[in-house]
């Protein structure tokens, strides 16, 4: 197939996924490209299927939101874009594109600590994710820099246990002192932190202040309180993962 591009997609963040697939399509169709897109799978399946895609499509190169299966099989000298990801495997052909974690995290802790209310702040994040532990590493250092106390929660918990992760949050926001901010490292963990303090009967904004990450409606308004949420760039970030891509078959 003439000018084919592989778009590996991660289908964890709806939102996320919907905004960069924008920027990626009017990059691809200004420059001539046919995008193949493939859901995320296990890592055994996609090392199995990149062979077969390589044969079919022969492509100009692969655009990934995740690593998994990706980094072992894709050939070293065909070009790839990571983005928001962070390969163990280098490739000889690769460039990276990610969003401004640091950033992000700054902006939340300058809306929480905006009412100058005397609070205690706790960033809710997940382990051993390279995205989530610099959002949350920065917001802790900002809260701290403004004299102020901040705990890091790791939520270890797969997506596919919604209740389990709601406990383990409800535990969390349980044994923290109140007034308390904040900081969920996505709107995922956002709205896990708002149906916990529901349940705890917690008071917004009064006991609880709450910041997300990626302005997903259907998150943020789906309760009777609305979540404020940091809406990052993926519309530019897809439109600049094709640019970095475009750059390496030139």
């Amino acid at each position: 197939m003439r000018n084919a591009i592989i778009h590996f997609c991660s289908n964890a963040n709806t939102c996320y996924k919907t905004h960069f697939q924008h920027g990626l399509v009017r990059f691809a169709r200004t420059n001539g490209w046919r995008l193949v897109s493939i859901d995320a799978k296990p890592t055994p399946a996609i090392r199995r299927l990149i062979p077969r895609l390589l044969r079919e499509y022969t492509p100009l190169g692969a655009i990934t939101t995740f690593h998994e299966g990706v980094e072992d099989a894709w050939p070293d000298d065909l070009p790839c874009v990571w983005v928001d990801t962070y390969p163990r495997v280098r490739k000889a052909q690769e460039a990276t594109v990610y969003a401004d974690n640091v950033a992000i995290a700054r902006m939340a802790a300058e809306e929480l600590l905006r009412d100058h209310t005397p609070r205690t702040y706790a960033c809710f994040s997940l382990p051993n994710i390279s995205w989530t532990c610099e959002r949350a590493q920065t917001f802790a250092e900002a809260i701290r820099a403004a004299g102020c106390t901040c705990r890091i929660v790791n939520i270890a918990i797969s997506d596919d246990n919604f209740s389990l992760c709601t406990q383990l949050v409800k535990k969390a926001l349980r044994d923290l002192p109140r007034p308390l901010g904040v900081f969920a490292v996505n709107d995922q963990m956002a709205n896990q932190v708002m149906l916990a303090a529901e349940m705890l009967g917690l008071r917004v904004p009064e006991e609880l202040s709450l910041v997300g990450v990626d302005n997903d409606e259907a998150l943020c308004l789906s309760g009777p309180t609305a979540i404020t949420s940091i809406q990052p760039d993926w519309d530019r970030c897809g439109w600049l993962a094709g640019e970095a891509l475009q750059q390496m078959t030139l």
